[in-house]
């Protein structure tokens, strides 16, 4: 089959199946499989392509057809620029959670690397519930040649795996570990963040269903009020913070008030609700003085 016979014929199974980004989804699946660019593709329309590709690429469509994640399909997913390694094991990275990774950054470069000998003193991050490894991985890239430690923990050691491969990936030099929330800690930090899971426990049945087949159930469910893993972080962090120590989360966009009242309740100072470009919240923040 000719170039443009079978980006015809994916683009049409696609539009049939009722993808909305159905050609730019089979654009993805063309030139993953044949490497190459928009302007060779036209220039090459009718050239035949090898029996091998024409069958990879329908039976990525095949797949796509049935709503696996573009991400899974390719094993791939971009995040702050970068390319990151995924499957079924971890939560495709979302551009909501780049609005964590700069609040982040903008709040280690007040506040640590802002103040006279910040980088001489050293700056250790926790990333919790770190899945891809996306969130550490970039605040290390980010950060780099800043005198830095940065650990990630997870509980699923599926997940664990697959940030080790993004961390080789990006040559981040990152300490992964296993631990359910703090069991495994042993150390204190300055800057604790994560993307814990959030959903309540009865809308996961409500997801689109490219979420709630595909990314791991772990990695979603928040418990019956999506909060539990918010309660759980929060009460035992003062454990394992250093004085001036900050937290940061990325919450549901009407979770907000409610884990604001959770850090205060605590005994956290400076809480902050941070929004998305779209206004909506997205992070929020606070700090632990006692």
């Amino acid at each position: 089959m000719k170039y443009s016979e079978v980006f015809a014929k994916i683009k049409g199974i696609l539009s049939d199946a009722g993808i909305e980004d159905f050609e730019s989804d089979a654009w993805l699946i063309f030139s993953h499989v044949t490497g190459v660019t928009k302007a060779g593709y036209y220039a090459h329309m009718d050239d035949d392509l090898a029996k091998t590709d024409v069958d990879k690429m329908l039976d990525m469509t095949n797949r796509r057809q049935q709503r696996v994640p573009m991400q899974h399909i390719l094993g791939e997913a971009y995040f702050f620029g970068r390319r990151f390694i995924v499957n079924g094991d971890v939560l495709v990275p979302r551009f909501d959670t780049e609005v964590l990774v700069e609040r982040t950054l903008k709040s280690i470069r007040r506040d640590y690397l802002g103040t006279a000998g910040g980088d001489s003193k050293g700056l250790s991050i926790l990333d919790m519930c770190t899945g891809s490894g996306c969130i550490a991985i970039t605040l290390g890239l980010e950060l780099a040649g800043r005198n830095i430690c940065v650990d990630a923990s997870d509980i699923s050691e599926a997940a664990l795996s697959i940030a080790e491969e993004n961390a080789k990936l990006h040559e981040a030099k990152i300490n992964f570990f296993k631990s359910d929330i703090f069991e495994q800690v042993d150390k204190k930090y300055d800057i604790i963040v994560s993307n814990p899971p959030y959903i309540k426990s009865e809308d996961i049945a409500k997801l689109d269903r490219e979420v709630r087949e595909y990314d791991p159930l772990n990695a979603l469910d928040g418990g019956e009020d999506g909060l539990i893993f918010y309660r759980r972080i929060i009460k035992e962090a003062p454990s394992f913070l250093n004085r001036g120590g900050t937290v940061l989360f990325e919450i549901g966009c009407d979770q907000g008030a409610d884990v604001l009242s959770l850090f205060i309740e605590a005994g956290f100072s400076q809480v902050e609700i941070h929004r998305d470009l779209a206004g909506l919240e997205r992070v929020v923040s606070a700090k632990y003085i006692n």
